[in-house]
């Protein structure tokens, strides 16, 4: 596994998409294997939050250049299709 379970406040993966129902899925994935994981809102990227403890954001193309600016984290592309199921 790539991360290990964490016991800090800080989440090991941060979630940086509009879509509040596909972060909740990520993160419902991710702590299946133990991975600490929360949505974070673009207001919270633009408060210089240090987010410390995190390892890693999770977002979508066009957020790529803000999430690198606002946050010194590997980031992972996502991109997701509109879905009525």
């Amino acid at each position: 596994m790539l991360f290990s379970p964490s016991r800090e406040p800080e989440p090991q993966v941060l979630i940086v998409l509009e879509s509040l129902r596909t972060s909740m899925r990520i993160q419902a994935l991710l702590s299946r294997y133990g991975v600490s994981a929360t949505p974070v809102s673009l207001a919270a990227l633009d408060e210089d939050r240090p987010f410390t403890g995190s390892r890693l954001v999770v977002t979508y193309t066009a957020m790529i250049g803000r999430v690198r600016s606002a946050l010194d984290l590997p980031v992972v592309n996502v991109e997701t299709q509109n879905a009525t199921r």
